[in-house]
């Protein structure tokens, strides 16, 4: 399995022993590692930008706890795909976890914060339409239109705007009302997609898990790029080699790996 390689350093990443067989050859690309969830919730005494309100979820690192392992750790991946992929063009990126409970919305959300701070104009879509967690974190109404809606009705899609944020630079798509992932395979995905990077400098999407096989490869293969969440100790190489291959069989390419401890 060997990924694209998108580090600043031209050296390959040399896995640790407690990546649990990642990169033998030292060739994948290990590009963040998240500290366990314990501490992700600090309360801090935290000035936000201004247009940047404080909200109480406390998986939005970036804003809640800027000063934690976890925050330093999506910034890092923040500025390698900053560095890295966008002056290559590749701008929009799919978030793709091994398993469920990975850790995927976290990496999404936090990363889509980081750029939108950072100046870009970021979407950040749930397109994991079965479980979407999105609407939750930003404490959204879990019953507003969102992307299911536009891919049955894209009449609905005419009618709605790209979900504007309180936050400066930050657009946000709930997953929607009517569920069933099934629904990112309808071709109107393939519109909203390219509309969506003709529209903004980043678009995230918060993949469905690699247990819906279908639906997450429809996805991962036309994003530009694909960052795959795994867990230490539990996540296999052989897992993630495979993942990599159905992306690469798909049409997309895989920027590394993001390992949690969650």
């Amino acid at each position: 399995m060997k990924f694209e390689q998108i580090s600043a350093s031209s050296e390959p990443m040399r896995a640790r022993a407690s990546d649990q067989g990642f990169s033998v050859a030292g060739t994948h690309r290990i590009l963040a590692r998240l500290p366990s969830s314990q501490g992700h919730g600090e309360s801090v005494d935290v000035v936000q930008p201004q247009g940047w309100p404080m909200l109480h979820a406390p998986e939005l690192v970036v804003l809640n706890a800027p000063e934690s392992p976890a925050a330093e750790a999506i910034r890092s991946l923040y500025s390698q795909l900053s560095q890295k992929a966008l002056p290559n063009g590749r701008k929009t990126f799919a978030v793709l976890a091994d398993a469920p409970g990975r850790g995927a919305t976290f990496v999404a959300a936090n990363l889509a914060l980081s750029f939108a701070q950072s100046g870009y104009r970021t979407a950040l879509i749930d397109a994991n339409l079965s479980k979407p967690r999105l609407a939750s974190h930003f404490e959204l109404d879990p019953h507003i239109h969102g992307l299911s809606d536009w891919l049955v009705n894209l009449d609905v899609r005419r009618r709605q705007r790209y979900g504007a944020t309180p936050y400066q630079n930050l657009s946000l798509l709930p997953a929607g009302t009517n569920g069933g992932a099934e629904l990112l395979l309808n071709r109107a995905m393939l519109m909203i997609m390219a509309e969506l990077a003709r529209l903004f400098d980043v678009v995230i999407y918060d993949a469905p898990d690699a247990s819906q096989a279908s639906v997450a490869m429809a996805l991962a293969g036309k994003a530009d790029q694909t960052i795959l969440v795994g867990r230490q100790h539990e996540s296999k190489a052989v897992t993630l080699s495979k993942l990599e291959k159905q992306v690469i069989e798909c049409g997309g390419a895989v920027a590394g790996v993001v390992l949690s401890k969650f």
